[in-house]
């Protein structure tokens, strides 16, 4: 492997390892700060740590290293943004008649009755694809020697951990 590639790999690498260790970090301390149940939401914590190793491994092998990165990447961005759009109101579900809310269109009670409804879903469900995310980006780093080679490779992921962590620093006080 060239010099150019190997640096454009830990580049690339040390990018998605601080993203996928922020995201994580931040998605526990902005728990307090979301719509719905705190508790529900920790017990989502370890579920979604179960569920993305199952499915990470999985994903990885059947999507390769390039389309298993694209796809967790976009399911982050999808949870992220469908919480952002349901917690500020913009997107609004009432359309779906299996949710149908029993108090008056419009109102507070109806507002809240579809975000305690709606929000633990696309929080899971985001808590899943950034601990996918995480996984994958682990599994490369460990295994494939496109990315990393052997005799560079521990080098490699302790600069991108190295980097990662000191940035995951910066979670709660950002969260906060």
């Amino acid at each position: 492997m060239d010099a150019w590639r190997y640096r454009w790999n830990l580049v690339l690498l040390i990018i998605l390892w601080t993203a996928s260790s922020y995201a994580s970090y931040f998605m526990v301390f902005e728990n307090k700060y979301i719509e719905g149940n705190i508790f529900i939401f920790y017990y989502y914590e370890g579920i979604t740590g179960v569920i993305a190793s199952l499915m990470a491994q999985l994903l990885y092998v059947l999507l390769k290293t390039r389309i298993a990165f694209i796809t967790s990447i976009s399911l982050v961005f999808f949870g992220a943004i469908m919480i952002l759009l349901l917690n500020s109101g913009i997107l609004r579900l009432e359309f779906v008649e299996s949710l149908k809310s029993p108090h008056e269109p419009g109102s507070a009670q109806d507002k809240e009755y579809y975000i305690r409804l709606i929000i633990p879903i696309f929080v899971m469900f985001t808590k899943v694809a950034v601990n996918i995310l995480f996984q994958v980006t682990y599994i490369a780093s460990f295994t494939d020697d496109q990315i990393f080679p052997f005799l560079k490779r521990a080098t490699s992921i302790g600069i991108c951990n190295f980097i990662a962590r000191i940035a995951t620093v910066l979670a709660p006080i950002v969260a906060e």
